[in-house]
């Protein structure tokens, strides 16, 4: 195996000592490489930090005596770093999780041949800030990809993204002999954007590596200083819209038009996860009443393409990205737990899976229902029947209902809650059950899919509550037994189409180009709280403790 490349980190400092000092520590004493440099390009501090950085060994310093703004500074550390060196752009409030850190955004390069990457940011507050980012073209205001609580999304694989933020990222040396360094004209924000435009024009990728996350204190340099931050941003906006706003319209790619499920009861809907889908091949869509749609989602959440005749319904997909063994969530018990998410629709079906719970399990068995049900669809008296199915924990089991749609990041950290998840449906679901199977969870599910076998879950042969009930008594009844039906599950669902290849076929199969330029849609505005998560665990916990 050849060495590593030799490896320059720039880090930017203005005021802010403390960041500085936690920085430097990660990077002298808590990051591993064979052959690392370290520079500080200071702007101007006033506060210590210039005088600090020069007292420490086996750290390089180049200061100016103003601030000449990010991109002038990181062109300063570019200058002074060795010629051969690749280059690691980094904000002076960020912490490393892992020693490995710098070397696992070198690999990264390494594997997908990208000239930038970018990595997993989190907030000091859990919540997953960055995994990439999109520039639309007729705001130009950037959206990061992420948010919620960071429970492992995105951390599947590598992905090609449109920019990465400059606050840590990998930059090859090539793509900086090539380019040479930043416009200096940018004071702060939108250099990072245009930098990795102008490496996607030169044939360099910008990526997001998946195996890397670092903790970012968001703009630790302007605590207090608000006001002068949002002028640099409004700024360096207007002279991105001069620069590249005509440039980015004349490239719009490929369109297509979506018609989502009319009566689809939640946010994250099959229709926004192709549209996202898409969206990363570089093909937009719109949902559009002017026009017939060329694409369709239908009630049962399988995809029917309007030119068709007769038609022939593609398979929904699932999220590897969000949906995948190595999401992460709190348990709320040692019991055993089911755990069911989905929307009310007519709700007798929900009715069945808490009649079937009551008759199987005494109050002294130590099994645990929790069921996620939206009804913002269905009014106030569908929520009211709910409350009164509660089952409050006396000694052993209990049923927990809570009353709220889950968004796409938070659903796989909630079924991962329980030991194994009921779809109560009598068709079944046709994106929930490899949703769930993608977790490790077997699922107890009526399936005329052929998705769950015996050997990865619970297939109900009727849709009555007696075999619910015998159902759900045989999945508790062995619990190691029904994790192993878990684990093949997982196996299994690896098989079934993600969204991205049911976005590839309806590509393929409407004759569609895929573009160049790869941007997620934005998160729907009625989205939960980021932090949806923490505040349903700790729902969940206050109910299991019998709290009001």
């Amino acid at each position: 195996m050849s060495a590593p490349r030799p490896v320059a980190v720039v880090v930017v400092s203005w005021n802010a000592l403390e960041h500085t000092r936690r920085c430097l520590a990660g990077l002298l004493h808590e990051t591993q490489h064979p052959d690392l440099q370290i520079i500080v390009s200071d702007n101007g501090s006033s506060d210590g930090t210039l005088e600090y950085v020069r007292s420490l060994d086996d750290v390089t310093v180049t200061a100016s005596p103003v601030n000449r703004g990010f991109a002038a500074a990181i062109n300063a550390g570019i200058a002074v770093a060795g010629p051969q060196r690749d280059v690691v752009l980094l904000n002076n409030d960020f912490e490393p999780l892992a020693p490995d850190w710098l070397e696992g955004l070198q690999r990264c390069a390494d594997s997908t041949g990208a000239g930038i990457v970018g990595c997993r940011l989190r907030g000091s507050d859990g919540v997953l800030m960055h995994a990439g980012a999109w520039m639309p073209t007729q705001t130009l205001r950037g959206v990061q990809i992420g948010g919620g609580d960071d429970v492992g999304q995105y951390a599947d694989r590598h992905r090609a993204i449109q920019y990465a933020t400059f606050a840590c990222t990998y930059v090859r040396r090539e793509v900086i002999a090539e380019l040479g360094g930043l416009d200096e004209g940018y004071q702060l924000y939108y250099e990072d954007v245009e930098y990795c435009l102008a490496a996607a024009d030169a044939g360099w990728a910008t990526v997001c590596c998946a195996d890397v996350t670092m903790v970012h204190v968001q703009h630790g340099s302007f605590d207090g200083r608000e006001t002068q931050r949002r002028e640099m941003y409004e700024a360096s906006r207007e002279r991105f819209a001069e620069r590249w706003g005509q440039r980015l319209r004349a490239r719009e790619g490929p369109h297509l038009t979506l018609r989502p499920d009319p009566h689809a009861a939640e946010p994250n809907s099959a229709a926004a996860e192709l549209a996202g889908a898409l969206a990363e091949l570089g093909v937009s869509c719109e949902a559009s009443e002017a026009a017939p749609p060329q694409v369709e989602v239908l009630p049962d959440e399988r995809v029917r393409l309007a030119h068709e005749d007769p038609p022939q319904p593609l398979l929904a997909g699932y999220l590897p990205e969000l949906f995948n063994q190595g999401i992460c969530a709190p348990r709320v018990s040692d019991d055993f737990t089911f755990v069911a998410v989905g929307p009310w629709r007519d709700g007798t079906a929900w009715l069945r899976l808490l009649d079937a719970f009551d008759a199987a399990f005494a109050r002294d068995d130590r099994v645990i229902l929790i069921t996620f049900v939206t009804t913002t669809d269905a009014g106030e008296q569908a929520a009211r029947v709910l409350r009164r199915r509660r089952r409050p924990r006396t000694a052993g089991s209990a049923i927990v209902v809570l009353d709220q749609p889950v968004v796409a990041q938070t659903r796989g950290a909630l079924l991962r809650i329980g030991d194994c998840a009921v779809d109560p449906g009598p068709l079944g679901c046709r994106r929930a059950t490899p949703q769930a199977m993608a977790c490790g969870l077997p699922v107890i599910a009526n399936d005329p899919w052929g998705l769950v076998g015996e050997a990865e879950g619970f297939p109900l042969r009727d849709n009555s509550a007696e075999a619910l009930r015998h159902t759900l008594e045989l999945a508790a009844r062995d619990a190691t037994a029904t994790r192993a039906r878990g684990a093949a599950a997982a196996d299994r669902a690896k098989e079934e189409p993600t969204w991205l290849d049911v976005a590839r076929e309806v590509a393929a199969r409407t004759g569609t180009p895929l573009g160049a330029a790869p941007k997620p849609p934005p998160r729907a505005a009625d989205e939960p709280t980021e932090r949806q998560l923490r505040v349903v665990v700790a729902a969940v916990r206050a109910a299991l403790a019998n709290e009001p």
